[in-house]
């Protein structure tokens, strides 16, 4: 039914990974989208910025495995997929993060790299350059007029849940 209305669909067997997948993109892109004030396929034109989406990645990755999700790339695997398959078609699209300083809204940074960082905790694993993203977007909605949450969420089974 989604596909006959145009919209790419494929099945899947794990669904809860597929959802992680799509964590693993926006917490990559979202961002430092935002941070820079730049579209997506900036991004990926710059060592730098590369370099950072990679340590995020990483970290979500570990985070994952600890979770129990059997995922379908490695880090570097999904890195490599995602600046070459998944950016360029994406290339001109402004992040709803960046999006949403501008607009002195809250954004969605606590429910996917905060979510990364808070199950770190849980497992032990150390998040730092996640926990310095969020950090920075919670600034940027600060210093924008928009009303941080003191509100925390976990993701389980695919879906963020409040603390």
């Amino acid at each position: 039914m989604v596909s006959k209305a145009g919209i790419p669909a494929l099945p899947t067997d794990d669904i809860i990974r597929e959802k992680w997948m799509k964590v693993f993109y926006n917490i990559a892109l979202n961002p430092l989208s935002a941070i820079l004030k730049i579209r997506y396929g900036t991004l990926g034109r710059y060592e730098e910025t590369k370099a950072v989406i990679k340590s995020m990645l990483q970290e979500a990755f570990e985070v994952a495995k600890a979770e129990g999700i059997r995922l379908k790339f490695t880090w570097e695997e999904y890195f490599d997929h995602l600046i070459k398959k998944q950016l360029p078609p994406t290339s001109e699209h402004k992040s709803s993060m960046l999006q949403d300083i501008e607009k002195h809204k809250k954004t969605e940074v606590e429910y996917m790299n905060g979510a990364i960082v808070r199950l770190g905790k849980v497992h032990g694993i150390e998040t730092p350059v996640n926990e310095t993203i969020v950090n920075i977007i919670k600034t940027l909605e600060r210093m924008h007029g928009a009303r941080s949450s003191d509100t925390s969420y976990h993701l389980k089974d695919g879906t963020f849940e409040e603390l």
